[in-house]
């Protein structure tokens, strides 16, 4: 059975065991494919908590409907909360979900740190000012190519942190979880290399790396904003995390910055308390 499709089309089949229309996808090939959703890896045992959304605020700043929040899976357990995800990149892309204009925000900060020496904490990357984009929306923090590499097989641990105007003096708002980059094997990477950036997608939701398909997605969101598979492509995978919520927040414009790489030993001391 052959598609004369430009990309790929949804096509609806009543479901007459199910009784209700069901949605399914065609890639290029004519081959069935699965609504996106992110197949998600166990997490390691221990040491990667955080916190994906920031606490709620009391004082006097505008109210939100959704808080500062990272676009990361959350593992929930008794012991707490873990955040964390995976990427085949060694300078992956981060998405936040910042609910706050420009005019309202003081300050907005990033620190990247290698916590796998528990006496020597090492800021691997800091931005201590990055521009907040004009209006509430997600943005993306893209560690730059200058910076060092993430190692395989290595959790880091990341801060955003948000000093807002209306809480002068007061701790700011923040998140953190965690990053670890692992080794892509032979065949996904041959298979990466001649898909498209639609399938790419498909590739890195499939292998359970986060970071990697919500950056590409929302990389193709941007630029076809209109395209209604991206856009429920997009719903399908907030949803694979519970963040379906924040599907329809702007994209806002890419956030690369050039913050400070690593520092030289004598100054790792005075950086690190920068961080939580």
């Amino acid at each position: 059975m052959k598609f004369n499709i430009g990309r790929r089309v949804s096509i609806l089949i009543l479901g007459w065991l199910l009784g209700y229309p069901i949605t399914l996808q065609m890639n290029l090939s004519g081959v069935m494919a699965a609504p996106i959703k992110l197949k998600l890896p166990p997490p390691p045992h221990r040491g990667i908590a955080g916190n994906r959304s920031s606490a709620a605020s009391r004082d006097t700043c505008p109210t939100v409907s959704q808080p500062l929040t990272a676009l990361v899976p959350e593992y929930r357990s008794p012991q707490g909360n873990q955040i964390w995800g995976l990427t085949g990149m060694e300078h992956p892309t981060l998405l936040f979900y910042v609910p706050y204009a420009k005019t309202s925000i003081v300050d907005l900060s990033f620190t990247l740190q290698d916590e796998s020496d528990p006496t020597d904490t090492k800021i691997v990357y800091q931005n201590p000012t990055i521009a907040p984009t004009a209006n509430p929306g997600i943005m993306r923090i893209v560690l730059p190519k200058s910076s060092t590499p993430l190692a395989e097989n290595k959790p880091y641990h990341w801060f955003l942190k948000l000093n807002m105007n209306c809480r002068s003096g007061q701790r700011p708002m923040f998140v953190d979880g965690w990053v670890q980059r692992i080794e892509i094997n032979s065949n996904l990477s041959e298979q990466i290399d001649r898909a498209t950036s639609t399938e790419k997608v498909s590739l890195y939701a499939n292998n359970g790396l986060s970071y990697d398909a919500f950056s590409t997605l929302a990389s193709l969101r941007s630029t076809k904003p209109q395209d209604t598979e991206l856009t429920q492509d997009w719903q399908n995978l907030l949803d694979s995390i519970d963040l379906g919520y924040l599907a329809s927040q702007p994209l806002s414009e890419n956030s690369r910055f050039s913050g400070r790489q690593a520092p030289p030993k004598n100054r790792v001391q005075q950086l690190r308390s920068t961080a939580f």
